[in-house]
This record gives structure tokens, sequence and C-alpha cells, in this order.
């Protein structure tokens, strides 16, 4: 990656005027048919994050008892701290409908609402983070996938959970040392991201003259939510500014591609790296929309000196599965303990700017489809999300109604259905989790 830059789109080359100029023309198109989206002035989370981890959580990680104020069970009991931004979701069903290919079908629903036909089959639509990730400000890089130890070999339906498309897997980055390299490397030259700032604020320029030549065609109305994504670019504009204060060292791990792949003993560490490098691209603006994956479905990995986690969530003691589920929640609570120490010039956190999706592929590793363990974070005082609360859903809705509540959340324009399940239980927003 010597010699890369960041520029309009993210890691380039040397950005000509003809990209600037194409790229203010783009940004603009982006932005005139968003006049239906969120204002960046109103209470809607900037950034959000999704996170999985493998094979569901044990029996007891509910709240329990009608919705209300959220008490913390012993297996989450690692999230006490962030108690009050937190909202538990139980009764969700998942995208298991199928005993045989139960991980597979699990994985490739997760963020999409596919459904597959066979073991073998990738999902049928883009994840939800591929399609938010266009209605929120622009950042140099759209979306940004980061992995633990989560491909152990060649790509399949049940390592991946990101999808830009139908059949359309993005395969997450485990290297933490490739991952920076991709992100932050074009930070090293000062002079180079001086001049790349400009550059970008070129392209801003040209995005806001041209909406101020289309302002006056516009109604009152209408003029208000231009008026709104003229400021989002002001937003972003900060946040380039802010970018000298990023990263520009990093001290590679020196792992061969065996053990950062599969050696149990680095699991941690490379957690540890790659959640430094996905709140640092998230501070610096540099995206928006990010996912992180820990493992995958049919997982390998042995903690704490168990069989690999796939055997004990199965038939494991329950010891065993509880031990691993609270791991799981102690690396979210880091998540968002980090997220929650980065604080900005106006005293808001990352954790408030960013809200954060923590699932699973299913209930738990004997493949039951429900309750799905679903937790939201952080967002701060978004107008839709009442946080410090479990809500319990009697309803027993599928996920996909979560999954389109996202888009309420966010503050952006949805409709219709998410990915294939269309009877009564997947479709439409959960209100359950709303203010009202």
């Amino acid at each position: 990656m010597k010699g890369s830059r960041i520029g309009v789109g993210g890691i380039n080359g040397e950005v000509s005027r003809r990209k600037l100029l194409f790229g203010a023309s783009a940004l603009t198109a982006t932005l005139l048919p968003m006049l239906g989206a969120r204002a960046e002035g109103s209470l809607h989370p900037k950034n959000i994050l999704f996170v999985y981890h493998p094979n569901g959580l044990e029996p007891g990680w509910e709240g329990g008892g009608a919705s209300g104020p959220l008490v913390l069970n012993p297996i989450l009991s690692a999230l006490e701290p962030f108690k009050s931004q937190l909202v538990v979701c139980g009764g969700i069903k998942g995208g298991t409908v199928n005993e045989v290919q139960a991980h597979s079908e699990g994985t490739t629903s997760l963020w999409t609402g596919s459904r597959i036909a066979a073991s073998a089959d990738f999902a049928t639509h883009a994840s939800v983070d591929q399609l938010l990730a266009p209605m929120l400000a622009p950042t140099p890089f759209r979306t940004l996938e980061f992995g633990v130890q989560s491909v152990p070999d060649t790509i399949d339906n049940s390592h991946v959970t990101i999808y830009s498309g139908a059949g359309k897997p993005i395969q997450p980055e485990d290297d933490p040392n490739a991952m920076f390299a991709r992100v932050f490397s074009g930070g090293k030259d000062p002079a180079t991201l001086a001049r790349l700032r400009s550059e970008q604020k070129s392209v801003f320029d040209l995005a806001r003259t041209s909406l101020d030549r289309i302002r006056a065609s516009y109604g009152i109305e209408e003029r208000a939510k231009l008026d709104a994504h003229e400021q989002a670019l002001r937003d972003v504009e900060k946040r380039l500014d802010s970018l000298n204060a990023c990263p520009t060292s990093y001290q590679n791990h020196q792992l061969s591609l065996a053990s950062l792949k599969s050696d149990d003993t680095q699991f941690e560490t490379l957690a540890g790296l790659q959640t430094d490098l996905l709140v640092n691209a998230l501070s610096c603006g540099l995206t928006s929309v990010a996912s992180l994956q820990y493992s995958y479905s049919t997982s390998m990995t042995r903690f704490k000196g168990q069989p690999p986690l796939h055997s004990v969530m199965h038939s494991g003691t329950t010891s065993q599965k509880v031990e691993i589920n609270r791991w799981f929640v102690e690396e979210f609570a880091r998540l968002l303990q980090k997220l929650s120490n980065t604080k900005f010039e106006n005293g808001a956190s990352l954790l408030d700017e960013t809200l954060v999706v923590w699932g699973s592929e299913m209930a738990v590793g004997n493949h039951l489809n429900a309750p799905i363990p679903f937790i939201l974070a952080g967002g701060g005082t978004s107008g839709f999300l009442k946080l410090g609360r479990w809500v319990n859903l009697t309803s027993r809705p599928r996920h996909t109604r979560l999954l389109a509540t996202l888009f309420e959340i966010m503050g952006v324009p949805h409709s219709g259905p998410i990915g294939d399940f269309t009877d009564e239980t997947s479709v439409g927003i959960l209100e359950e989790l709303s203010r009202a």
C-alpha cells in the first residue's frame, strides 16, 4: 500500500480535476434525492456499527417480564456501566427456518433478511449497512468491515455477514496490519494529507455551489432540507480538519498468516487491535458505517482451553457455554468503553454519536431461531430510540423488523420489507422501541 492516498472515495491514486468535478456532481446528485432524508441537526446518530458474535447466548440473558427499566442478568453483567445507554431486545425470531442448514441460513440472514434455498447459497439482498451508507453524510470510506479470525479458509456463507448485493459477500479484513495500511497510511505524510484535505474541501465547495444554484427553485420546506445537507457537508469538513489527530503510526504485529487465521492464543490480541482501529476510523470521520465480526458461525476457536466453540455451544456444559458468552459480552463492553472514552469538543462521546447493533445468527448453539440476542447501544438522545430499557417483544417479530427500525433510528427514509420474509411478523418497524 506504499504511496496510497486518501482521496475523494477513500484510498486511491492522485486526484485529478476531472475526478474532483465528478466527485462534486456525484455528491450533489446523491444529496438531492435525499430531500426526504434526515436533517443533520436532528437527534439521530451520525454513525452505525454492526457487531456479530457466533452461536447466540445461553437462556437467561433476557430480562424477563414486561418491558421496563433494564436489569442485567449475570451473562450480561459486564455491560452494567452502560446500562443507561442500552436497549436489550427480547423475543425476536431470526432467519433460521431449516435445522439442516441453520448456521448458513442464520448468518446470511442476520443483516440482510435473506432466505437461502440451499446450504451453499449466499444472501439474496444487500445488508442494511450497505443500504444505510449512501443515506448518511459522505465519508472517505463508504463502509469498513473488520474481522477477528472470521474467515479461516475459502470464504463460504457461514463466514460472512455483510453483502453489497445479491450473491456479493464482502469478506471482513482479519489482518489489523492490512486494515491500518488501507485506512490510515495516507496520513503518514503531513503535506500530502493537507493537500488531500484541500482537494476534498474543493469537492464540498463545488457541491455547495450546486446546492445554492438550485435552492431558488425549491419551496421553503425543501430549502430547509437543502440547508441541512449543506450543514452535513460542513460537519464532514470539520472531521477532515481533525484528521491530523488520527493515528499516523502503528506497530505491526508479526503473526504468520496461519496464526492470524487460527491461533486461538492471539484471538483476544487481534480483537483489541481491530477495535482500536475501528474506533479511530469512526472518530476521525473516515467512515460512518462499519461492522465487526468475531469469528464465524461454525467457529473452531478454543476459548480458555475448552474444545472448539462450535462443539461447546452444541454439546458443552452450561458453565462452558456461559463462560464463552461472557467473554463476548466483555469484548462488547470494551468496545463500548473505547467509544465512550473518545470525546469531541462539544462534550459528546463517540458512543453518543454511534448506534451500535449487537447480534448473532441464532438464539443458542443448538440451532434455535428464537429468541435471538439483539442489543442496541449508544446513539445519544435519538428522536426514536428510548435507552436504558428491556423491551419484551411479545409479538415475537422476525428480526427483519428490527433491521427496518434501524432506518427510523438513523433518521433516513425506507419503505417496504427487508429481505425475503413477508409474513405479518416480518414487516414494519418496531414501535415498541420508540419513545412514544
